[in-house]
């Protein structure tokens, strides 16, 4: 007996890319793609009227709507759907916040189709999937150099850029361009993030 397939819900604000994710993942797997939404405000009703096991969102919807801040609700009202979010943005509290949030799997767009499939397939199954950024976080973090480190301490203080370049001595201006290099390296969008996640970790005390 041919086995049911499983429906999913994608959520996308791109229409252009939420049609070509529904098609691939209809053609490339088991998921029968039974919605097709671009903000993550419409998921509640959609779920109300239709069967669906698994939510494959992006984070920013349209209109504005982090689907991250929609996801606890969701998951009270229908405990049963599994939810997979997908981003473009590498900022590791995406990561931690959909954990707290409830999300199952995680995963970022530039992600191979089979793979997808596979965390979809995954996911269903009661696998919780996420990628090993915390790894990652860590070697960055580790490759700042002793200038770098003591301007990360100076921003945990709550030191502004003015008042770092005061105390360790340089311009302004070379603690911008050292504060851009910082966050190259380390994948943060911004010194409040990376403070955030240093301290968070023991990095800074």
């Amino acid at each position: 007996m041919e086995e049911k397939k499983k429906n999913i819900l994608v959520v996308e604000d791109s229409k252009l890319l939420l049609d070509a994710m529904a098609l691939f993942i209809e053609e490339k797997s088991d998921f029968e793609v039974v919605g097709k939404l671009t903000d993550i405000a419409e998921a509640e009703h959609f779920l109300e009227m239709n069967d669906v096991n698994i939510i494959l969102s992006d984070i920013m919807t349209l209109n504005g709507h982090n689907a991250i801040e929609y996801i606890p609700a969701l998951k009270k009202k229908f405990p049963n759907i599994k939810v997979v979010l997908m981003t473009s943005v590498r900022d590791v509290t995406f990561q931690e916040n959909a954990k707290e949030a409830g999300v199952d799997s995680f995963v970022y767009k530039d992600i191979p189709i089979e793979e997808l499939i596979t965390v979809l397939n995954d996911t269903e199954r009661n696998y919780s999937l996420f990628p090993n950024e915390k790894s990652n976080a860590v070697a960055q973090f580790k490759s700042l150099n002793a200038v770098e480190m003591s301007i990360i301490k100076l921003a945990c203080k709550g030191y502004d850029n003015k008042e770092i370049a005061e105390e360790a001595g340089y311009s302004e201006k070379t603690i911008r361009n050292y504060v851009s290099n910082i966050l190259t390296k380390t994948d943060f969008t911004s010194m409040s993030k990376l403070c955030i996640w240093a301290t968070k970790n023991g990095y800074i005390s």
